[in-house]
């Protein structure tokens, strides 16, 4: 195992331990949903630093990597798809995303919604999660292999900033607020809680986001053909 292997796994641990023991002893102390968004975009940023950390150390391992994804016919979007099943299969996002989904159950049940409003929570940050981590290989799918790793860097760690800015002042500004609650990377999927409309929003920014993506990544996979 290598030793970025092994980073990830203890951090995945570390993490899932210390959000299990705040769990178990700090969120009576949580406000709702106020503190949900704040750790939910936490939990967000800290994906796509994995994501990040994840491509560009295992991309010297890229033949190994897909060598399960060599079964023919096969398409680039099989491909594709495939890489996205395979980032979900490692224990460590499984360990993690579990916890997360056991401190979300914890605080909503605390906060006297229903066994359905929980059920409903935790389906949609199942899916803003799948969403985010799609998007970001959508993302590196369009990225020139000439200057992969410093592309990768600069759309990451840019989302990251903004998710970041958007966290530190959302209570503070009502643009930061209204940005941060609507964001499909981080809050949006969830912004039912707090107004009907923001979540219709979302669902649209979404949509544009998935149809733009789709077409910019066929017309890279079409120019590849050539």
């Amino acid at each position: 195992m290598k030793s970025y292997q092994k980073i990830s796994k203890i951090l995945s641990i570390c993490l899932s331990g210390i959000l299990i023991t705040h769990t178990i002893v700090g969120s009576e102390k949580d406000h709702w949903p106020i503190d949900l968004f704040t750790y939910i975009s936490l939990f967000s940023m800290i994906f796509m630093l994995d994501f990040l950390f994840y491509e560009v150390n295992e991309k010297n391992n890229y033949c190994i990597r897909h060598s399960s994804f060599c079964t023919f016919p096969i398409t680039r979007y099989r491909v594709l798809s495939l890489e996205i099943v395979n980032y979900f299969k490692r224990w460590e996002i499984f360990l993690f995303l579990t916890i997360i989904l056991f401190y979300i159950t914890s605080i909503s049940l605390l906060n006297n919604s229903n066994l359905f409003t929980t059920i409903l929570i935790l389906c949609l940050y199942s899916l803003q999660t799948i969403f985010l981590i799609s998007c970001l290989f959508f993302a590196k799918s369009i990225i020139s292999e000439k200057s992969f790793d410093e592309s990768l860097r600069t759309v990451v760690l840019s989302l990251v900033i903004v998710t970041n800015l958007l966290t530190l002042s959302w209570e503070k500004y009502i643009i930061p607020d209204f940005m941060f609650s609507i964001s499909p990377f981080s809050n949006g999927f969830l912004s039912f809680l707090i107004n009907e409309n923001r979540f219709i929003l979302t669902c649209l920014l979404a949509s544009i986001t998935i149809l733009i993506m789709t077409l910019v990544v066929k017309s890279r996979f079409k120019t590849w053909l050539h």
